[in-house]
């Protein structure tokens, strides 16, 4: 079973060895990561939002999730499958679908994704749950939007889990500890 929960302190070090990964990096649209130091440059600008997950596949961890306040105050989310033998299992699929469920439940209108070109099995994945794309940047990158039922758009400022999302049994609470 496919379940997210708040990142921690922990998982980091296994993030960073699932994005060293060539095959994991191929299809990641963010900054070129190549050192640890690097990556915790990029994630430590994400680690204190509200928005990163850990994919777990029965209890283990396999993944990564983030929802993050993107352009335009749209939330986007992403994720990687960081286990390569998971592969074509349906978790980044699950994970995505959860990712979007929470801000739907959020209250938000619309929510995107960036699709790396050629990266077909993402493309499938958010083409299996609805998104179409709106655009294409420079250098190929899809961008992919969702409309979802609510009403809600946001400043990175405002952004908290209500108190009925519960992921993995607790109500919107993390577990960093800067």
């Amino acid at each position: 079973m496919v379940t997210i929960r708040k990142a921690c302190n922990g998982d980091w070090g296994q993030m960073y060895r699932w994005i060293m990964q060539e095959e994991v990096r191929f299809g990641f649209t963010g900054e070129a990561i190549s050192s640890w130091d690097e990556f915790c440059e990029y994630w430590g600008s994400r680690r204190m939002s509200w928005g990163n997950y850990v994919i777990q596949d029965d209890g283990e961890i396999v993944g990564h999730l983030w929802l993050v306040i993107g352009e335009d105050n749209i939330p986007e989310v992403g994720y990687l499958v960081g286990d390569i033998s998971r592969w074509g299992n349906g978790i980044g699929r699950e994970g995505c679908r959860l990712g979007v469920e929470v801000l739907s439940e959020m209250g938000f209108s619309k929510v995107r994704a960036y699709i790396k070109d050629g990266n077909e099995r993402s493309m499938r994945v958010v083409l299996g749950l609805g998104f179409k794309q709106v655009c294409e940047r420079d250098g190929g990158q899809k961008v992919m939007e969702k409309a979802l039922n609510g009403s809600r758009n946001c400043t990175k400022r405002d952004v908290r889990l209500p108190a009925n999302i519960r992921i993995q049994g607790k109500k919107g609470v993390g577990c960093f500890n800067s």
